[in-house]
């Protein structure tokens, strides 16, 4: 149930007269800072980042690759003559040139 401007109005007054500091309260913001503590022996864990394969891996090029269903080699995981990938990123060997490829596109080929 909704009320009208004129009847808010009146309420407000009433309790202006009832208990003059109820408005300033609620109108008031509080502000609270938390300030975490450490001790002297915290260590931040430290993440690792895994690669999904290794140097001279033969992989399989998956379907959304222009490439798809070819057979790679992965030459470098990091930096290819001048070139440097970030992470999950490889170079392989397929058809006779070296291209930059992500992770996610390539399968391990089990023998």
């Amino acid at each position: 149930m909704s009320y009208s401007k004129k009847d808010l109005l009146k309420v407000k007054q009433q309790l202006a007269k009832n208990n003059p500091g109820a408005l300033k309260n609620l109108s008031r913001k509080s502000v609270t800072i938390n300030k975490a503590k450490r001790s002297s022996d915290y260590k931040r864990k430290k993440s690792v980042v895994q690669w999904n394969f290794d140097v001279n891996d033969l992989v399989f090029l998956k379907e959304n690759t222009n490439m798809s269903g070819c057979v790679g080699l992965i030459v470098s995981d990091y930096m290819y003559h001048t070139s440097r990938v970030e992470k999950n990123n490889f170079f392989v060997l397929v058809s006779n040139r070296v291209i930059q490829l992500d992770g996610r596109y390539l399968n391990k080929v089990w023998l």
